[in-house]
């Protein structure tokens, strides 16, 4: 049984698995170790201040330069590289423009930073793709925040007010969670496998 009009999607470890400044792990890997230690560790409040935009790209590439004194131009310049070599899940991009051709709403929404609206979204020309995308740094708001409200920005968005005909389809339990409080419905993404078992009865 299809029950879904309108689809949003979850970018990272969904759409995406790959991460940032993977570039340096090889040339410059004691940077890229601070990295992983002082930035995306579970204790580090930047990945959330960066996605809310309370930091910058440009602010969390000079932290990183003023503690690791690689030269500032050429850890940006590796950063940017490494997001334009992120790989997408293609398979998810098919069926993303399969529902579309069936007239499906297709978002994108995403706990993100600013370099997923300046980068991401033009290299990998994820617009001509996604008619609408949700990046918290553009709205100053994680989707769990603010009563949810991520969510009703992006219902707004695709001009629908079914919730029972809304699927969210993400990899965070937390968001998860936070989407079904909302009466909406989840799928719990993994692999594309696991998925496409279940899209091909409930979805396509």
């Amino acid at each position: 049984m299809k029950l879904y009009q309108t689809i949003f999607f979850d970018f990272d470890g969904v759409l995406s698995k790959d991460r940032f400044f993977t570039t340096l792990s090889e040339t410059y890997p004691e940077v890229y170790a601070f990295i992983q230690t002082h930035i995306f560790s579970k204790h580090s409040e930047i990945p959330n201040k960066w996605m809310k935009n309370e930091m910058t790209m440009y602010d969390v590439n000079k932290y990183v330069s003023e503690q690791t004194w690689i030269k500032y131009s050429i850890l940006l310049n590796l950063f940017e590289e490494s997001i334009k070599n992120m790989t997408l899940n293609q398979n998810l991009i098919d069926i993303a423009l399969q529902l579309k051709q069936q007239w499906k709403n297709i978002a994108i929404v995403t706990n993100n930073m600013d370099c997923f609206t300046t980068i991401t979204i033009s290299h990998n020309k994820l617009n001509e793709i996604f008619p609408h995308i949700i990046n918290s740094s553009d709205y100053g708001m994680l989707k769990q925040e603010e009563g949810w409200k991520l969510f009703d920005i992006a219902m707004d968005k695709v001009g629908c007010i079914e919730y029972k005909d809304t699927l969210l389809i993400d990899d965070s339990q937390t968001e998860r969670d936070t989407f079904e409080k909302k009466w909406w419905h989840t799928f719990a993404y993994s692999d594309f496998k696991t998925f496409k078992q279940w899209a091909d009865i409930h979805l396509l």
